[in-house]
């Protein structure tokens, strides 16, 4: 009880220099709160600018397309033409993965991670453009991207020279 009185007694003896500590710790907290919420919020929106950078969005332009297009967020089922449906399916390395139900798209967990082809799923006309297509592509990066892509490209060039 007695460091009490004493703690009170300082504080009340000197009430400027009360005022002036209350203050500099108030704003150091103020500060330290602030500069919270600054690094949260550039860690948040550096995550999502690397995210959007790196997974599966690919937007394929015909010439004389504008780059700032109107953007639709909703994925309408549209039809999609046979022809460019046949030709996904029919391309070398590519595994057609697009059924109207759920889990009927390509995932990276559960179709690409270890497997060598290019999985594409989701496949929608662009309602933004008449001759655009949207589609969802996946693939074990590490190995497609790095490994197996240098190893087909030698072997296109091995028969071709």
């Amino acid at each position: 009880m007695s460091q009490v009185r004493l703690a009170l007694r300082n504080l009340l003896r000197s009430p400027r220099r009360t005022l002036l500590t209350m203050s500099a710790v108030i704003a150091g907290v103020g500060v330290f709160i602030l500069g919270d919420g600054f690094v949260s919020g550039i860690s948040e929106n550096i995550l999502i600018s690397a995210i959007g950078d790196t997974v599966g969005h690919v937007m394929a332009r015909p010439a004389g397309y504008p780059v700032q297009a109107n953007q639709h967020p909703v994925d309408k089922l549209l039809t999609l033409s046979a022809d460019a449906r046949a030709l996904l399916e029919k391309a070398p390395g590519v595994v057609v993965v697009d059924e109207r139900k759920a889990g009927g798209y390509p995932t990276p967990v559960t179709h690409a991670a270890g497997k060598d082809p290019v999985f594409v799923g989701r496949i929608r006309e662009d309602i933004s453009h008449p001759r655009g297509l949207d589609l969802w592509v996946v693939a074990d990066n590490i190995r497609k991207g790095a490994a197996l892509n240098a190893v087909q490209i030698a072997e296109i060039l091995a028969k071709t020279l």
